[in-house]
């Protein structure tokens, strides 16, 4: 469980740094402090406005397809229609794989070439034939 990106653990370190740095007695100060501090905050206007506008913000789809008129299911197609290119973007690598691949099929080597000097280039007499050894 996470509060503003702060997961239980980094709450106990951070409470460990303030109470080495505070100490026992004055940790109860800076609390009721903060604590103060917060209630001002929560109880003040700019907070209602602020919480108001992320209302508003959560309720702006909402409101959008009722004053476009647009029920649910065409909202549904609509968004359908807007994510098919980003899918066939999302498939292009494989396809691309694929074709890959299946352009470097192995071709048949003839049973004459596989173990002879063919495959290895021109045998110049210096060096020992690979049959040989």
């Amino acid at each position: 469980m996470e509060f503003l990106g702060i997961g239980p653990l980094e709450l106990v370190f951070f409470l460990l740094i303030a109470l080495i740095l505070f100490g026992p007695n004055d940790i109860a100060k800076a609390g009721r402090t903060i604590g103060r501090f917060l209630r001002r905050v929560v109880m003040s206007e700019e907070w209602r406005a602020f919480n108001e506008g992320l209302r508003e913000l959560r309720q702006l789809p909402a409101n959008l397809m009722r004053e476009a008129g647009l029920d649910e299911n065409e909202m549904h197609s609509l968004e359908r229609i807007m994510r098919q290119p980003f899918e066939q973007i999302r498939s292009l690598p494989g396809e691309v794989s694929r074709e890959f691949n299946a352009g470097l099929r192995p071709t048949a080597i003839p049973p004459a070439e596989r173990n002879s000097a063919a495959g290895y280039g021109s045998w110049s007499g210096q060096a020992a034939h690979p049959a040989s050894e």
